[in-house]
């Protein structure tokens, strides 16, 4: 989803998106973490996962963002996925919308 091959954990969350509605989500790093952050549909990702939106872009400390709408008829689940370009434990939060 990002174009970048990274060998950190992975966190992973789960939303329910009503018909009509955007997701928006940011991940803000701890100081000198780098992460990315994309959204699969859920609720579970297929062997090869169709990515709704992912960015990495910005490098240590930078928080990332992402943004789909739900242009379906029904609400979706989505998973929406933090990934570390380190391999320690990272530090980040996460905030999201729904609007």
């Amino acid at each position: 989803c990002t174009n970048y091959q990274t060998n950190g954990p992975d966190r992973v969350y789960s939303l329910s998106v009503p018909a009509g509605k955007s997701l928006t989500a940011t991940a803000t790093p701890g100081a000198g973490d780098d992460v990315g952050i994309y959204l699969l549909p859920g609720p579970s990702c297929p062997y090869v996962p169709v990515c709704l939106a992912g960015k990495d872009t910005l490098g240590a400390g930078g928080a990332e963002s992402v943004q789909w709408t739900n242009a379906t008829a029904a609400a979706q689940t989505v998973l929406v996925v933090v990934d570390s370009g380190v391999r320690a434990p990272f530090g980040f939060s996460l905030t999201t919308a729904i609007q």
